[in-house]
């Protein structure tokens, strides 16, 4: 039913995967930010190429929250910035500053990021998050196999940190995991015991059930579309556009038209499926989503929890969805009379010399 998608902010839509990076080296410059993501300064991208491996959990603390308005919630994930040689600091998934990693522990972390480019980390404040000072977080790190050398030698320092204001523990698999087949059992055993809730990679296997990350479903619900193709709406024939459009160039027509519009989050969540639907099943109690983010309350707030990060916005401050889209029609279907039909039907574009120009083939 959906004509396209917009990716969530930060996807990539490249028809093929960049050239990887090698796992390791030595000097170099700080690891590599993904052209196009919200924050250009985060850390961590690993090659598309290559299986990722688990190899290292940091379990240490956020500190100076009381400095910084970001705010964070209990399993709620996070970036890192390299800020200067030798500085973490953590942001939320809209950018704002929660806090800092420690300056007794950042040091001994940034130089990874040199000699292992692709290295990823993967950032979680299993809990606390509503204390006032530091909050716990768990950094793990993952890439390719032959980081394992280097990432070791990192275990190793941050075995011998001494911290003041945040402690700190380490648990080291040193042939690494398959990341594609860590499982809570698995990291049970490899960290001597902790829970699946205290992974910053097995997020999505929380125990609480309405936690779960369900990112699938968040898929399937993106590219269902909310009704079947025979009652898709159609824009009008564009009075600029000589040559007649066909039935299915009309829907994709009103569809992209649609898709150019400014939308907020809670506009668009009026218009969800009050239950669960064939076209778009949804994951949990008959709630679906828009563009990953799906209706909830917390702490007696409505709002949306995103279903990557588990980040919680109030409705107040529900962000607004991005644009455009990809329309994915058959070849020889005529997508590209429908996109000039797009431009010749845009109201805020003034026809040139003001006399009205037609389009046709």
């Amino acid at each position: 039913g959906g004509r396209g998608a917009t990716p969530p902010p930060g996807a990539s839509m490249a028809n093929s995967p960049p050239t990887p990076a090698p796992p390791c080296r030595s000097g170099g410059t700080p690891a590599a930010v993904t052209e196009g993501t919200p924050h250009k300064e985060s850390l961590g991208r690993g090659s598309l190429e290559e299986e990722e491996y688990w190899f290292l959990q940091l379990n240490t603390h956020i500190v100076g929250i009381q400095h910084h308005q970001g705010t964070i919630g209990d399993g709620e994930c996070c970036e890192l910035k390299r800020k200067g040689g030798s500085g973490l600091q953590v942001v939320n998934s809209s950018g704002d500053t929660i806090g800092w990693i420690s300056k007794d522990v950042a040091p001994s972390v940034c130089p990874i990021f040199e000699e292992c480019p692709t290295i990823r980390p993967e950032v979680l404040v299993p809990r606390g998050s509503k204390q006032k000072y530091k909050v716990p977080v768990n950094i793990a790190f993952c890439g390719p196999k032959g980081m394992a050398g280097a990432v070791g030698r990192l275990a190793e320092a941050l075995r011998e940190v001494k911290t003041s204001k945040a402690g700190t523990t380490v648990i080291h698999v040193p042939e690494g995991i398959l990341v594609e087949e860590l499982d809570a059992p698995r990291f049970k055993e490899a960290s001597g015991g902790m829970q699946a809730s205290q992974s910053a990679v097995l997020v999505k296997d929380k125990k609480s059930k309405p936690n779960k990350l369900d990112i699938s479903q968040g898929f399937e619900e993106l590219y269902a579309g909310r009704v079947g193709y025979e009652e898709m709406p159609e824009a009008a024939q564009p009075a600029r556009v000589v040559t007649p459009l066909l039935e299915h160039q009309r829907k994709a027509l009103h569809w992209a038209i649609e898709r150019e519009q400014r939308t907020k989050l809670t506009d668009a969540a009026r218009a969800l499926p009050a239950a669960t639907s064939e076209r778009a099943p949804a994951a949990s109690q008959g709630e679906a989503a828009v563009m990953f983010w799906r209706p909830e309350a917390r702490e007696g707030k409505a709002g949306f929890r995103n279903l990557i990060t588990n980040a919680f916005v109030p409705a107040a401050e529900a962000p607004e969805l991005p644009r455009g889209g990809l329309l994915c029609d058959d070849m020889g279907l005529g997508k590209t009379a429908t996109m000039l039909a797009v431009v010749a039907a845009d109201g805020f574009r003034p026809a040139s010399g003001g006399s009205g120009g037609r389009l046709g083939t």
